[in-house]
């Protein structure tokens, strides 16, 4: 059932990226009136795509897990906190997850999937 919940937040981290890769040039805009570089953009769309793909697939979960949750807070602060707990919520709901999986996972596997039987779990 972990593994499920992980996945889901995966894909939807992964739809963040996604939604700020296709619409770049509105994101780089928004980005640059925080005075953050494009750099960052970039930083923050490859976090989401290859973190929430990793825990799409069991992949390394503490770490991708750790780096979301990184880009998450820097966000939280440079974005949301000015908007108060309504605007706070889900970037808040998505660190006590990731969190989740950092401390329920090990650092030492690659792969957090456990095949019970003829399936995994």
């Amino acid at each position: 059932m972990k593994n499920i919940f992980q996945a889901v937040i995966g894909l939807m981290i992964i739809q963040h990226g996604i939604s700020k890769l296709v619409s770049f040039s509105q994101t780089e805009a928004f980005f640059s009136s925080l005075d953050l570089p494009v750099i960052v953009l970039i930083g923050t769309i490859t976090i989401e795509l290859a973190g929430g793909l990793a825990l799409v697939l069991g992949l390394f979960v503490p770490y991708a897990s750790l780096l979301i949750i990184a880009t998450l807070a820097g966000a939280l602060i440079k974005v949301h906190l000015s908007e108060g707990y309504a605007g706070m919520e889900l970037v808040l709901l998505y660190i006590v997850c990731l969190a989740y999986f950092v401390v329920t996972n090990r650092f030492n596997k690659v792969w957090s999937w456990k095949k019970s039987g003829d399936s995994y779990q």
